[in-house]
């Protein structure tokens, strides 16, 4: 009885740190998508400000 319980409290505790763990992975994911969308929109600013100098 007594290892079934301390089989089933880390089985739980297993569960749970691995929801963090996905959860904390999907929050990553998320940032590293804003990073590349906000880097690639810089490129594409900065181009169009270079690209639209005139040689004088």
């Amino acid at each position: 009885m007594a290892t079934t319980r301390v089989a089933n409290i880390t089985l739980f505790a297993n569960i749970s740190a691995y929801k963090s763990f996905v959860q904390r992975e999907k929050d990553d994911a998320k940032e590293f998508s804003r990073i590349a969308a906000n880097t690639a929109r810089t490129f594409e600013n900065t181009s169009r400000k270079f690209t639209n100098i005139r040689p004088v």
